[in-house]
C-alpha cells in the first residue's frame, strides 16, 4: 500500500511521513513515489519522516536503498533528510545509511527534530 505525499511550497520541501512497519517493498515505493513527486516539483527539498516508522534493514539493505536512489540520480539532486527518533539502534542504522548515501553523492542528512531539519533544507 502506497500512503499519501504530502507537498508543501512553505519552506520549499516536499515532506513524507511513514507510519507502521517499513519493509523492504515499502521502502522502494517510498523512494519510487519521491522521485516521481520531485518530477513534479524539482526544486523542491526532500524531508522524510521515519520517527514514527518500524525499521530494521541490515547494511545490505541499506545499500541496496541508496543505490535505488541512485537510479534516480538526477532526481534525488536536492537536500535529503530524515527525522528519525533518538534511540541508539535507529541511530546506527541511519548512520550506516548515511555512509551508503555519501558514497551515492547525495546531499544527506538525518534529524532527530523537526526544526532542525526544516532549517537545514532551507539554508
Amino acid at each position: 500500500m502506497i500512503s499519501e505525499t504530502t507537498i508543501y511550497r512553505i519552506g520549499g520541501c516536499i515532506q513524507k511521513k511513514e507510519t507502521g512497519r517499513l519493509n523492504r517493498e515499502r521502502t522502494l515505493n517510498l523512494i519510487h513515489e519521491l522521485s516521481t513527486a520531485i518530477k513534479l516539483n524539482s526544486n523542491q527539498d526532500i524531508l522524510v519522516d521515519l520517527r514514527y516508522a518500524d525499521v530494521e534493514s541490515d547494511m545490505l539493505e541499506l545499500m541496496s536503498f541508496s543505490a535505488e536512489c541512485a537510479k534516480y540520480g538526477s532526481d534525488f539532486h536536492r537536500k535529503i533528510s530524515i527525522l528519525i527518533p533518538k534511540t541508539p539502534a535507529r541511530i546506527e542504522t541511519a548512520r550506516l545509511f548515511k555512509s551508503c548515501m555519501d558514497i551515492q553523492g547525495f546531499r544527506f542528512r538525518q534529524f532527530f527534530d523537526y526544526e532542525a531539519a526544516i532549517e537545514w533544507l532551507t539554508e
